[in-house]
């Protein structure tokens, strides 16, 4: 039998104070600059987003380690309160945007729960148990799903250096902790 193990992860510390306070600080600079100069250049918005983008990585970080331990909380209690065969038959339906399907923390923490593996094929942690919707809301237009693409492989490759990481969910790493 599979136990999942969820303990006390190191997802909160004494360095998140901090690291919001220099984020904060480093936000607030560019704004007065910003303001003062009436215009901001490219160089100067970039380098503001790679210094930006490992404190927000940790950020992402101790937030998707903060959902797995509130999840896994949640779904020991209803475990305990189903009959074992009802448990056994569970099917969860996880849902995301279109740029958050890969390593979707929710998805990933299920798969490793009700330890069942989909086929090779798809996404990690899908499976006949585990079913990830992707979701579009509002109009749905392709133009809007383009510019939404386009738009995070802006932000991503600004922020963190790769124009594919906000493609998957960016509490992942912290939810794979």
């Amino acid at each position: 039998m599979f136990v999942l193990q969820v303990s006390r992860l190191p997802c909160s510390s004494q360095d998140q104070l901090r690291r919001q306070h220099a984020v904060l600080d480093a936000t607030t600079t560019l704004v007065r600059e910003t303001l003062d100069l009436g215009s901001v250049s490219k160089a100067r918005l970039d380098r503001y987003a790679s210094q930006m983008g490992p404190l927000l990585m940790a950020n992402t970080r101790d937030a998707g380690c903060a959902q797995v331990q509130a999840t896994h909380r949640q779904m020991q209690k209803w475990r305990s309160e189903l009959p074992r065969e009802d448990w056994s038959a569970l099917v969860v339906v996880t849902r995301s945007a279109h740029q958050a399907r890969y390593r979707n923390a929710a998805t990933t923490y299920f798969a490793r729960l009700l330890d069942d593996r989909g086929p090779r094929w798809a996404y990690p942690g899908e499976s006949m148990r585990v079913i990830h919707a992707e979701v579009l809301s509002g109009d749905d237009q392709p133009l809007d799903l383009f510019a939404t693409v386009t738009l995070d492989a802006d932000a991503s490759r600004a922020f963190f250096g790769d124009k594919w990481r906000l493609s998957e969910d960016v509490l992942s790493d912290g939810a794979a902790d």
